[in-house]
């Protein structure tokens, strides 16, 4: 009885130590499975981290890329390359494609920019511009360069950006790889989905603005087309026979989520525009034209296309642009694009408006890819906006007497009430 009480006592035992053994085992798997999932977050954010510090450092390498391409445009420039007659031809071709004077394109040639800065030698078949090399202190190096750039100013259409520091921008519609005459229709984008729009913002309903809260709506666009001849004087655009300016205020009214929306100018309607504002026009109203907005777009939700026709053939003109202008926008950033095309509907490329540089940068293994556009000439220079605008306090403030008033005169005598120049004061 002694010796089943002790193996009783034992079996009991053994039963309790099993227990304490699974007990153990499922803790142990437990806090490594947790051990394992924190040990995996840490090492997949560390690995993220250095990934986009990577990606950053190849973004900026090729960032560089671009800024050495405008070094090379303007060393081009600066080498009288744009002359057909003058400059070193030999060194001029060297950024030029198919021996074309005056026409930068490198083609699908990644080092012909370096070699015309003398990046990389003239023998060179393959070559990279190293930017920086250092060490992490661990035996490993992490190296940044540019591998490729290509550039060219001939571009399918125009680009650009207004914001709050430039809210005017002036497209040349006259650089065309063509004659002007042969642009029958001018296509204008504006505001991609990225872009902030105004909450509250004014809206056309009939003749009439009204104020609308509910939806983002694209900011409202100012366009004011210019053309003129070679020689014009500058009384000649106010002439409504000429038409040589045409404002047209393209806003922004209802949403369409479905298909392309586009808005059509005719060249009867840009005409009637140019009259309104003309000194001898027909003096009426220049109402906005109403264009819907397409939120399903993946490029630019608004777009407009002025019908010129033979506008520009009909007076001569020989040189265009199109004054572009962020109205009702409160600085916010507004991408847009201009497109000229034929009457075949081809593109016509732009020469000389922009350069188109793509540059692609790397930092150790890892590579971004860069698209930019160069302005070759200050294309932002201050445009008015206003007939008059105060502001300010003190001595910032403007002080001047304006006078309202019925009768007409000229410095001429033309009107016949020439005598009167007086007027009624206000303030």
């Amino acid at each position: 009885m002694k010796i089943l009480a002790i193996n009783e006592n034992l079996f009991a035992q053994t039963k309790k130590g099993a227990a304490s053994i699974y007990v153990v085992v499922f803790a142990t798997i437990l806090f490594g499975v947790i051990t394992l999932s924190f040990v995996s977050v840490i090492l997949s954010e560390a690995g993220q981290s250095s990934d986009d510090d990577l990606s950053r450092s190849a973004y900026d390498a090729a960032l560089a890329g671009v800024e050495d391409a405008k070094q090379a445009y303007e060393k081009y420039i600066k080498n009288g390359c744009r002359q057909e007659v003058g400059g070193s031809r030999d060194e001029c071709e060297k950024l030029e494609h198919e021996r074309k004077p005056g026409i930068v394109d490198t083609g699908d040639d990644c080092l012909k920019m370096m070699k015309f800065l003398g990046k990389i030698e003239e023998e060179d078949v393959e070559g990279e511009v190293l930017i920086t090399e250092q060490s992490n202190g661990e035996g490993e190096s992490t190296d940044q360069a540019y591998t490729c750039v290509t550039m060219s100013n001939q571009t399918e259409d125009f680009r650009a950006t207004l914001d709050a520091t430039r809210p005017t921008m002036i497209v040349p519609i006259g650089q065309l790889s063509s004659t002007l005459g042969d642009v029958k229709t001018i296509e204008f984008n504006w505001f991609s989905p990225g872009n902030q729009g105004n909450k509250s913002i004014r809206t056309v309903s009939g003749d009439k603005f009204e104020k609308m809260d509910k939806e983002r709506i694209p900011s409202t666009i100012t366009l004011t087309l210019v053309a003129a001849g070679s020689m014009i004087e500058i009384p000649v655009f106010e002439d409504s026979d000429y038409w040589g300016q045409s404002t047209m205020v393209l806003l922004p009214n209802s949403t369409n989520g479905e298909g392309e929306s586009v808005t059509n100018i005719t060249k009867a309607q840009i005409k009637a525009a140019a009259e309104a504002t003309a000194e001898d026009g027909n003096n009426k109203p220049n109402k906005p034209f109403s264009v819907s907005v397409n939120t399903n777009a993946t490029d630019y939700m608004c777009k407009a296309v002025l019908e010129v026709d033979d506008l520009f053939s009909e007076k001569g003109a020989s040189d265009a642009l199109l004054i572009v202008s962020n109205t009702y926008n409160d600085g916010q950033r507004n991408d847009f694009s201009v497109v000229a095309k034929d009457s075949y509907g081809n593109i016509v490329p732009f020469e000389g408006a922009q350069i188109k540089v793509d540059s692609t940068g790397r930092a150790n293994q890892l590579v971004r890819r860069v698209e930019a556009r160069i302005d070759p000439a200050d294309l932002g220079f201050p445009v008015p906006e206003y007939a008059l605008q105060l502001g300010g306090e003190g001595d910032d403030s403007l002080s001047k007497e304006f006078y309202i008033t019925n009768n007409c005169w000229t410095e001429e005598g033309k009107c016949p009430n020439n005598n009167n120049k007086k007027g009624n004061p206000t303030f």
